[in-house]
């Protein structure tokens, strides 16, 4: 009995308008037409695709898996027919830009567009994704020779891309990988190396793979400083544009996983493999962050999407199932009362559907900022992007990535024990959403960038002018009715202490206490992700009831309902963080290792 997924279309259309991304994106000339029926076509139409095509194969994917029989690896029934639907429909493409071959819609377009795709079927959109970030690199970093030799197919969706980072000693410590890659006599480079953790390594959707590896040249300087990257096919590629011989690359192995089993990951054996050199030596880990910035904000969106989906399962169940005597509710009434009557399945309910809301608005609204980071048309708004999207982009990785874990958990507990049993289909959502925390740089790891990289970004004052412009939106809102007023008197209680603590850190820091503040880490990200998601919610909050004032409309009324929620009962959360950031390093050091 698998969830009936249905596209939160206008869930999703609303958050377009909450980030105001109309008047934002029509100032680029590249994005002038960019209006809200355009959202409005593409979701409907990606929901159509999603909802008749994708999630049908979802459990099936869960159940059989990618399998790998001497070395080559085969999807699960319907998915390679599936890829084929999505390609020549042009989902592949839709945000890429037209230069080069793609739709021309804005990246923050996608964000809708890979919500819907990934909540049908997390470990399908995970191909489209990371070719995605391939095609930015090559696109960014590559010759013409090799825009022109690997982005056409790459772009239409006939091959998909990789990107090969990790290795069996090397997982996110990148300083110590031991792939070589050495000089051949016509210009390219032979890789040698095994690389692990490849989402979609291998698998036979497509006839070709395009890898991008990290390696070391002989000579390069040692850690990260030393890397370079390389584009390595599966199939070699002929001088006409005809796939040649197979290249010296394979999959050895695929991983049993927790989850994402339709997502082959895998281990991949570079023996001598023809390479072509993307950019400059040594380069290579500043052209892969370009790949994996995108791909940090979207796996913050796998966690929206998986608590997106998981939500609409729960409240299925909740709503069919009778079971118990709600509080307040006669003998008689409560023979036909299903459990979305009590109040502690509501709780549940409500504290996911308001989560993935203010989940939704920050990966929007990041997505934006990426877009005047690559195509603002002056110096004052690609450096609004590149600074906000320095800021965000950790926050919305880790926060929106432990969300998407915690609340499918909680969609779980509202089934009860049937949540437990595979039947219903919900487990696979929270086993799907795991690994969202762990790759792709883990949490910790974003924690660590937001405090030692973004903090100090232009002396402390790109965050003071991110914190100003949560405090101009409290004072919108203390302008408006008096429901506003309240929301923006409690906003402004944990801004308050959010600026509290961050100049608490930043003393630290100064004083040259890092370990204090790596111990604060973690606590300040999940503080400044619920604060941020109080700031959203207070914009979408004056946007709903401006909305209902042209009349009475259901859908507005929840709206405010859910910002009210989330302003008075979960953004209170973020206090709670303060005394444990403000705690430093002395109680998780006064343990002895070998104590724990």
């Amino acid at each position: 009995m698998a969830v009936d997924y249905k596209a939160p279309i206008k869930d999703i259309v609303f958050g377009y308008e909450v980030i105001d991304s109309y008047n934002i994106l029509n100032k680029i000339s590249l994005f002038k037409d960019f209006s809200e029926n355009i959202v409005i076509t593409t979701m409907e139409e990606c929901a159509k695709f999603a909802e008749g095509v994708l999630a049908p194969i979802n459990s099936i994917g869960d159940q059989i898996g990618a399998v790998i029989n001497d070395g080559v690896v085969t999807m699960p029934a319907g998915y390679k027919e599936a890829y084929n639907k999505f390609k020549e429909a042009g989902w592949a493409s839709i945000s890429l830009p037209q230069e080069i071959g793609g739709g021309g819609m804005p990246i923050a377009l996608s964000g809708g567009t890979l919500e819907i795709l990934s909540s049908a079927n997390l470990a399908f959109g995970l191909a489209p994704g990371l070719s995605a970030g391939a095609i930015s690199a090559i696109n960014f970093h590559g010759s013409d020779e090799q825009k022109s030799k690997f982005l056409p197919k790459l772009v239409s969706g006939e091959w998909t891309g990789t990107m090969n980072l990790s290795e069996p000693q090397a997982g996110s410590d990148l300083g110590t990988i031991k792939t070589k890659a050495e000089l051949a006599e016509n210009g390219s480079y032979k890789i040698t190396g095994t690389k692990v953790w490849i989402t979609f390594g291998d698998h036979d959707m497509t006839e070709n793979i395009i890898h991008l590896v990290l390696a070391k040249l002989p000579g390069s300087p040692e850690g990260t400083k030393g890397i370079s990257m390389f584009i390595v096919p599966k199939i070699l590629i002929n001088d006409d544009g005809t796939l040649g011989d197979k290249n010296n690359v394979q999959c050895l192995s695929i991983e049993e996983k927790l989850g994402i089993h339709a997502s082959p990951t895998c281990v991949m054996e570079y023996d001598g493999a023809i390479g072509y050199l993307v950019g400059e030596e040594n380069r290579g880990l500043h052209y892969m962050f370009t790949m994996m910035n995108e791909a940090r904000i979207w796996v913050g969106g796998q966690g929206l999407a998986s608590a997106s989906a998981a939500v609409q399962g729960a409240a299925q169940y909740a709503r069919d199932r009778v079971q118990g005597r709600p509080v307040g509710m006669s003998k008689e009434d409560a023979k036909n009362a299903s459990i979305i009557e009590h109040a502690d399945v509501r709780r549940m309910l409500l504290t996911i559907k308001s989560y993935v809301d203010a989940m939704r608005y920050l990966m929007f609204d990041n997505q934006l900022m990426l877009d005047l980071e690559y195509f603002g048309e002056d110096e004052v708004t690609k450096s609004l992007g590149e600074e906000r999207c320095a800021i965000l982009t950790p926050i919305t990785k880790a926060w929106l990535s432990d969300l998407g874990v915690e609340l499918s958990s909680l969609a779980i507990q509202v089934y009860g024990g049937m949540g437990y049993v595979e039947e219903t289909g919900i487990a696979q959502y929270l086993r799907d959403a795991r690994i969202a925390p762990i790759y792709e740089g883990t949490n910790g790891i974003q924690a660590l960038d937001l405090m030692f990289r973004k903090l100090p970004l232009d002396n402390g004052q790109a965050m003071q002018r991110l914190l100003g412009e949560v405090t101009n939106q409290i004072e919108l809102m203390k302008n408006g009715s008096d429901l506003m007023v309240s929301l923006a008197k409690e906003l402004e209680i944990h801004v308050s202490k959010l600026s509290e603590v961050t100049m608490w850190l930043a003393t630290k820091m100064l004083d040259g206490q890092l370990v204090d503040a790596s111990a604060a880490a973690t606590p300040y990200l999940k503080m400044f992700g619920q604060v941020l998601g109080g700031y959203y919610m207070g914009k979408a909050a004056v946007l709903a009831e401006k909305k209902l004032k042209d009349g009475d409309n259901e859908f507005y009324s929840d709206k405010l309902t859910i910002c009210k929620f989330y302003i008075q009962q979960l953004l209170p959360i973020a206090s709670g963080y303060a005394s444990a950031i403000t705690a430093g390093k002395e109680d998780l050091f006064n343990i002895k290792a070998e104590n724990f």
